[in-house]
Order: C-alpha cells, then sequence, then structure tokens
C-alpha cells in the first residue's frame, strides 16, 4: 500500500494490476527480506504477485529458514 500509493490493497490484488513495476517490485522484495529475515528475489514477485501469495511464499522461506538453521546445530 504504502509503495504502491493506494489504500487499501486487497489481498488477491495483483502487484502489477495496481501499476506497480520492477522498480517498485525490487523495494517491496527488498523490504520484504529485510522484515522477515529471509532472502528472496525479485522473480517470486512474478510467481506471487498478491498479498496472500506473497505471505505464503514468505512463510515457505521462513520455515526453509528454520529448518536449515536446526541442521546446523
Amino acid at each position: 500500500s504504502e509503495l504502491l500509493g493506494i489504500d487499501p490493497v486487497g489481498a488477491e490484488d495483483n502487484f502489477f494490476d495496481l501499476e506497480g513495476d520492477s522498480l517498485l517490485g525490487t523495494q517491496l522484495v527488498a523490504r520484504l527480506s529485510q522484515d522477515f529475515g529471509v532472502t528472496l528475489s525479485v522473480g517470486v514477485l512474478f510467481e506471487f504477485p498478491s498479498v496472500a501469495g506473497l505471505a505464503a511464499r514468505l512463510e515457505a522461506a521462513q520455515a526453509e529458514a528454520g529448518e536449515q538453521e536446526e541442521g546446523t546445530l
């Protein structure tokens, strides 16, 4: 919502349909990666362009990161 300047953004709204572009997408993915402590590529936004899709991918990435940490103990 903040990056796009649109309020509200629905869970199923497509980032690109809301006039999101690659520059905003790069900023979005960087913020998500930093805020949630996982590494995401910009390509994830093309696979999961909605809030709901990104949330699911973030949860999966966090679970994967947790499994990797457990394996190194």
